[in-house]
């Protein structure tokens, strides 16, 4: 596959889920009341500062140093497990802080959904490896195949239930369920691939 051609998926890709996000913007901004849309908005606040002030780079550096790896497939396991065991304190420190997090955000709305945002937290930490693994790897068909699939799904599981005037909880805990979908195809994904890259285990 040329260059351009998978600049051109890969970009493609990321627009679908831009066009998602905007959809949902509307959808959930009519379905639900302004307190909860509020609460959402918070909950997503929560999540992605965390996701990406607390990843270090760790993603992205696989970019400079799998290519020049004598070890590859050690290099992404290794990389997956630092993601994995920084998802998990990333989840206990929200977990751990919750009053805290909604007394600065002044909403005590925020605690009982505590659960579902350190989980959305964990799942979603080591996803971010996906992205930088299989450009690096020169797996872009994988990557764009994949990526451009879930960004397409992940309209349904929130404006399915908020069109059908679920409550804010459940329309989380069914954006977590997509999570937790995603998270498992990704590492699959991840597995299948480092097991084909040549170099020392």
């Amino acid at each position: 596959m040329r260059l351009s051609h998978q600049v051109l998926l890969a970009t493609t890709s990321k627009t679908i889920k831009h066009i998602s996000v905007f959809i949902l913007s509307i959808i959930l901004a009519r379905s639900l009341s302004t307190g909860d849309y509020g609460i959402y908005l918070q909950v997503q606040l929560i999540v992605s500062t965390l996701l990406y002030l607390a990843i270090f780079g760790v993603p992205h550096s696989i970019y400079f140093f799998l290519p020049r790896s004598s070890q590859p497939k050690r290099l992404i396991g290794v990389s997956a497990l630092v993601l994995n065991a920084l998802g998990l304190a990333l989840a206990l420190l929200v977990f751990l802080n919750i009053d805290r997090i909604a007394a600065l955000l002044n909403n005590p709305g925020l605690v009982p959904l505590v659960t579902i945002a350190a989980l959305l937290l964990f799942f979603q930490v080591p996803i971010k490896l996906f992205e930088p693994a299989m450009i690096a790897a020169k797996r872009v068909g994988t990557f764009v195949a994949l990526n451009a699939t879930f960004n397409f799904l992940f309209i349904f599981p929130i404006a399915i239930p908020a069109l059908l005037g679920w409550p804010v909880e459940d329309i989380l805990a069914s954006m977590l369920f997509f999570y937790v979908v995603q998270y498992g195809a990704v590492t699959l994904a991840l597995i299948v691939v480092t097991a084909t890259l040549k170099g020392q285990p």
